[in-house]
């Protein structure tokens, strides 16, 4: 399962370097990364413990939301209510 130990590595370096004190992100914009890291690493350990296509679905999902926002595409709204 390597696609899912990268994208765990890629959502840690995301979360840790999005909630740094010094990050000026804003301060939901935060939360709503560190409250998504938390459950794709959640999600990434029962799909290693008991792998099922169905539970990749949202952490596939999310990704795809997260670039979309990032590249300034249409699920950039999703991100920004997720934030409050």
């Amino acid at each position: 399962m390597p696609a899912l130990t990268y994208n765990r590595r890629i959502w840690t370096i995301l979360s840790t370097s999005a909630t740094e004190p010094t990050n000026p992100l804003p301060d939901g914009i935060k939360v709503a990364i560190a409250s998504l890291a938390g459950f794709i690493f959640q999600r990434t350990i029962s799909v290693m413990a008991e792998p099922a296509p169905e539970k990749l679905a949202a952490l596939i999902r999310i990704n795809r939301d997260i670039a979309a926002g990032l590249r300034g595409s249409a699920a950039a709204p999703a991100l920004a209510a997720a934030a409050g």
